[in-house]
């Protein structure tokens, strides 16, 4: 189904509190479990906007994702992990599945049959400047990386994993807003979401396949997540026409740079320096 496929309209209960920056709550609906993120003191409009658009371009780079929508959250019904209440207003839900959680384990990755999506995950995280999965080398700690945003989800049908990019709140957003200050981060020579094991599994001919993923993607498929984003979150069209603006010129910023790039991934050079 993918994004906008799946909307649930009623939440029939709480199920389980994540501990994560966002309180993600598992729930029930009348479709089904799924992760529920709502507005709270943690999570705004634009960083739900954010999620909308990382599982967007997810699948516009063919990269498997989670079924995603939106739900009507009613006022003082959701409680947080924190104790709080969730606001009331629209929310982002996906559908539960299958899944496990990456220990950092590099024999977990081999388990995935497509290895270039690694790559492709990467350049995502990239373009859209996802601080939270691993961020760049110049703001690494040394527990920076968060294993538990890489979702490896599980097919019944031919009993295999894939990788499944989820968890966007972070990215695009400059000071949990979309707004003018997008534009100068339009050049930001970093590197996001390269664990050092993805470093391990990726070949230059890996990187290329990604690349060409990249490139591949046509201007009305961007314009198409960015205009589908709901009105409740990102409310005028000037701030629409921001973030287009800002991922059109950072995808071809980034395909501009590629030999670069692909120096750095392969050689743990400075990002994108000579």
């Amino acid at each position: 189904m993918g994004l906008g496929g799946w909307n649930p309209t009623d939440i029939v209960s709480s199920d389980k509190l994540l501990p994560t920056a966002s309180q993600v709550v598992v729930v029930s609906t009348d479709q089904g479990a799924g992760y529920l993120k709502a507005l709270s003191s943690n999570t705004n409009r634009h960083q739900l906007a954010a999620e909308w658009v990382g599982t967007g371009l997810s699948e516009a780079l063919s990269l498997p994702t989670l079924d995603a929508g939106t739900i009507q959250v009613p006022t003082n019904k959701i409680v947080l992990y924190d104790g709080s209440f969730a606001e009331e207003g629209l929310g982002f839900i996906t559908r539960q599945r299958s899944h496990i959680d990456w220990t950092g384990a590099i024999d977990e990755l081999e388990r995935i049959p497509r290895p270039h999506d690694f790559a492709t995950l990467v350049l995502l995280d990239t373009w859209i400047r996802n601080w939270d999965r691993y961020p760049p080398l110049s703001h690494q700690r040394q527990d920076a990386g968060n294993e538990k945003n890489v979702f490896l989800g599980w097919n019944d049908d031919d009993k295999t994993f894939e990788l499944v990019p989820m968890d966007f709140g972070h990215s695009i957003v400059v000071d949990g807003q979309i707004g003018p200050t997008l534009r100068s981060k339009i050049e930001d020579d970093r590197v996001f979401g390269l664990f050092p094991a993805f470093r391990q599994l990726l070949s230059e001919n890996l990187w290329d396949v990604a690349f060409q993923k990249l490139q591949g993607i046509q201007g009305n498929q961007i314009d198409g997540v960015v205009t589908g984003i709901p009105s409740e979150w990102i409310a005028t069209p000037e701030t629409r026409d921001i973030l287009r603006n800002f991922l059109h010129a950072r995808r071809d910023y980034m395909l501009a740079e590629k030999d670069r790039i692909i120096r750095y991934v392969l050689n743990d050079r400075l990002p994108f320096s000579d």
